[in-house]
């Protein structure tokens, strides 16, 4: 997801006329002035019409577990999961009679991807791995971090992946709660999923707050509040499941807007191609307009927020929500998700149905 950013001098970003043309300083040197100016654009041009941020605080679940919670969520997760206990020494820690999934976690956070030769090694006197995450990502972090990879296959590691930064306690919480928005089930479509704070201090490039590969940039943390940074969050939820399901080929979606490429000639008389729609299309926002892919992100967010607007405004887009991704869930008042979550369940993976052809 990219986000254009305007011209301020005032040691922002720098605009050519084209898209590929933004740079932008590294955030610490903005002043609150340019953060405040930086910060209100983004949020403006992101999303033009911009859903109603009550609308979205309101249809949020606002569910915020406690420390004992998630530990009671993990032990029963692991009972589920594992057949047995055993003893085994991973990265230096000598575990004793632990579940056989949560050593797999374990291990998982605790690997560099694509590295499996490069095995970090840890002085510990841990016995359990939820005693060990805590040593290793924090007292409070560590928990969160084993319960999301085991709920969700999201691995927030900054071991696992290159360039990323342990997260902070008020960056990962508001991304839990916007996870605990989702039905059950819906993920993990994956069990090792990148989702990590991306480095501190990096240059804030094109804008980018946060992209599909579910990394969160120095411009997500600066430049949103807590409702748009869980927005965020579920715009690129949107993209993942986008591409964990091939939708960039989907007939069934393209046609909704009319979505056709077309070629066309740049600056330089080059032949390149993009992505046009019909005129009486519908779309939420102007964002959603610049090609499929953030056309279906912003209705996966608009329908879990805002359903009763995308309802109204855009009923073939919602049924495509309906029926092909969320299995029938819906979030509309009236259907009282959040009362009934607990006892909801997503019966098929999405994988299972997708293809089955549906008639507009």
């Amino acid at each position: 997801m990219k986000i254009l950013i305007l011209v301020f001098f005032i040691n922002i970003c720098t605009l050519a006329l084209s898209e590929d043309s933004i740079n932008c300083l590294p955030l610490p040197g903005i002043n609150n002035l340019g953060l405040k100016i930086f910060s209100n654009f983004v949020i403006q041009n992101e999303h033009i019409k911009d859903y109603p941020n009550v609308d979205v605080y309101e249809a949020s679940c606002k569910i915020n577990l406690s420390s004992t919670e998630i530990e009671k969520r993990i032990e029963v997760r692991a009972q589920k999961d594992s057949w047995r206990k055993k003893d085994k020494e991973l990265h230096g820690i000598k575990f004793e009679n632990e579940y056989s999934s949560l050593l797999a976690l374990f291990d998982k956070l605790t690997t560099k991807e694509g590295d499996i030769t490069r095995k970090y090694i840890f002085e510990s006197q841990c016995k359990k791995v939820l005693c060990a995450v805590k040593e290793i990502f924090g007292e409070n972090l560590g928990p969160k971090i084993l319960y999301i990879l085991q709920e969700y296959g999201l691995n927030g590691s900054f071991y696992s992946f290159n360039n990323a930064d342990n997260w902070e306690h008020n960056e990962l919480d508001i991304l839990l709660q916007g996870l605990e928005d989702l039905p059950r089930g819906l993920l993990p479509l994956n069990d090792n999923k990148s989702f990590v704070r991306h480095k501190r201090g990096s240059m804030c490039k094109k804008g980018v707050t946060a992209n599909s590969e579910l990394r969160f940039f120095d411009c997500w943390q600066y430049s949103y509040r807590g409702i748009e940074k869980m927005f965020t969050l579920t715009h690129e939820i949107g993209h993942y499941i986008r591409s964990e399901l091939g939708l960039e080929d989907s007939p069934e979606w393209l046609k909704l807007s009319g979505w056709e490429t077309e070629l066309y000639y740049n600056q330089n008389r080059e032949l390149r191609s993009r992505w046009s729609n019909n005129k009486d299309a519908c779309f939420l926002s102007t964002y959603g307009q610049k090609n499929p892919n953030e056309d279906f992100a912003e209705m996966f967010v608009a329908y879990r927020y805002t359903p009763e607007l995308l309802k109204k405004t855009c009923p073939e887009k919602y049924r495509f929500m309906k029926d092909l991704i969320f299995n029938k869930i819906e979030f509309t008042k009236d259907k009282k998700f959040c009362e009934k979550q607990p006892k909801l369940k997503y019966e098929n993976g999405l994988w299972r149905f997708f293809r089955r052809k549906t008639t507009f």
